[in-house]
């Protein structure tokens, strides 16, 4: 292992340090935490976000309204043996059940119906987002701290993490093993002032060749007398360069529900349209456009409201073939993801979560 040119410091760690710091409280971030923690290491997981979950999301539009704007089911193969820790996986899902934080969602169509053909779907009643609470309880978890920058303090070898919160207050993070569990562009960004203190420049290119496709998501919300009839969503063309998934957001809520429908874009609408003044217009045009293709009834055509989410790294492309990324050096920086691990890359849900568990395991039982 290489070490680290100290780098110059702000701060004194002081008596507060933990045993490991996450960056990122998504479905990677919150796993491995809980793992850690259950083993008695002292855990912080660091969000940027005030919410949880990463693409795990939902969003409240007034009183009686949630939608999941990211990931819209939880999706889970009925049996996989060459899954890795499958039965952690099988108990998880079985306990989300019984909590009642998922049920099945027997109309869902997937975006790749072909990979995920044999999945089973559960809706979230109460948001996508209750997933990643439950995953979050007895974590500390710091909301509304963006990482900055990642030092190594000389004495005792420590990680310092600097973070500010939405008012551009600095505070200081210190931990002896640094866990990264974010989109990789973001990772390259935070590590690449490291490579002028020892870090080996193979890490940043693997980091470097992954990539991502964008989506937009388009929210659109319909007057609430249509609930009583809600009309049935054609099957897309699967050549439709503009659209790839939709469904009424709505059904899955406890009803009486406002009628929502969701819609992801194709990745070539998203970079066509991705920093579109205002974003708006591109939903407004996309809707539009689905409402012609589709021959939708009239009843559909003026919604009460539509609103649009952007997301830069919706999709891998190319990831990285193994479940974890450690860089060569110390003290300890390991980096896991949803663009980790080999698992069908259909998968999002899969590979995130397989990455945290694996990253856990390694830092509760180090390879010889």
């Amino acid at each position: 292992m290489t070490s680290l040119t100290p780098m110059p410091i702000q701060g004194d760690p002081g008596g507060d340090v933990f045993d490991v710091i996450i960056v990122g409280a998504g479905l990677s971030g919150l796993t491995c935490g809980q793992e850690l923690q259950r083993s008695g290491q002292r855990v912080l997981i660091l969000e940027k976000s005030a919410g949880l979950g990463g693409r795990i999301a939902t969003r409240r539009i007034g009183t009686d309204c949630w939608l999941d704007h990211g990931v819209p089911a939880w999706i889970a193969p009925p049996d996989f043996d060459d899954f890795p820790n499958w039965p952690q996986w099988q108990a998880l899902t079985t306990e989300l059940l019984t909590k009642e934080i998922i049920q099945a969602w027997p109309e869902f169509t997937p975006t790749q119906p072909s990979e995920l053909s044999h999945f089973q779907a559960y809706a979230a009643p109460q948001g996508m987002t209750s997933i990643a609470k439950h995953l979050a309880q007895g974590l500390r978890i710091e909301r509304q701290q963006r990482v900055t920058m990642i030092q190594v303090n000389p004495d005792p070898q420590l990680w310092q993490v600097t973070t500010v919160n939405p008012k551009e207050v600095a505070q200081a993070w210190w931990c002896k093993t640094l866990v990264l569990a974010i989109p990789a562009p973001q990772i390259h960004e935070l590590c690449r002032p490291l490579s002028d203190h020892g870090l080996a420049l193979e890490f940043l290119r693997h980091l470097a060749q992954v990539t991502y496709d964008p989506s937009l998501t388009v929210m659109v919300g319909f007057a609430p007398e249509l609930r009583s009839a809600l009309p049935a969503l054609p099957a897309l063309d699967p050549d439709d360069s503009q659209i790839c998934w939709w469904a009424w957001d709505s059904q899955k809520r406890p009803q009486p529900a406002p009628p929502v429908i969701v819609l992801h874009s194709t990745p070539d609408y998203a970079q066509a349209n991705f920093e579109a003044v205002p974003l708006a217009d591109a939903g407004y045009y996309l809707w539009a456009s689905v409402q012609k293709k589709y021959d939708l009834p009239d009843l559909l055509t003026a919604p009460n409201w539509l609103q649009v989410h952007r997301w830069r790294y919706a999709q891998i492309t190319q990831g990285y073939p193994r479940p974890y990324l450690i860089a060569p050096l110390s003290p300890t920086l390991i980096c896991c993801g949803d663009w980790c691990g080999q698992t069908n890359p259909a998968w999002g849900l899969g590979r995130a979560w397989a990455s945290g568990m694996e990253t856990a395991k390694l830092l509760t039982h180090p390879l010889a």
